[in-house]
């Protein structure tokens, strides 16, 4: 799946959201120790349970959703915001809660902090619903059939 980039703009941010392959995600120690090519590094919080969002298993229908928040003044990232992503499926009345990790990726440094994590996102359509320091933002995103 080639990835989904959408932008959006509030009063104080301009967001970007990614969705694409699921990534391997490694805490700092782990990165340190292992030295990976490929993957993302969490800096706080935690990769999501398959528990929380989906009980499929793991890797199908898996995708990475990830966030870049920059200040609409200067465009320098946004780090330590309060973010909160939810995930509407239009074939469920169940809202999905992300649990918001921050990372950024193995061959980036930690200026390039964006916040996601891996979810189960089927094919069809998807409202993603995030919140930055009090500012929302809505994305309509389509998943294609595989």
């Amino acid at each position: 799946m080639a990835p989904i980039v959408q932008d959006a703009e509030t009063p104080h941010y301009q967001m970007e959201l990614t969705v694409g392959p699921v990534e391997r995600m490694y805490t700092q120690f782990q990165a340190a120790r292992l030295k990976p090519k490929e993957g993302e590094v969490i800096m706080s919080g935690h990769m999501a349970p398959m528990s929380v969002t989906s009980s499929t298993p793991t890797g199908v229908g898996m995708r990475h959703l990830e966030l870049q928040v920059t200040n609409k003044d200067d465009g320098s990232p946004v780090p330590n915001a309060k973010v909160s992503i939810t995930i509407i499926d239009s074939m469920s009345t169940q809202p999905v809660i992300v649990p918001v990790a921050v990372m950024h990726g193995v061959d980036e440094d930690e200026t390039m902090l964006h916040y996601g994590n891996n979810v189960m996102l089927s094919p069809g359509h998807h409202r993603v619903i995030v919140t930055v320091n009090g500012d929302r933002a809505t994305f309509d995103v389509n998943i294609p059939m595989l």
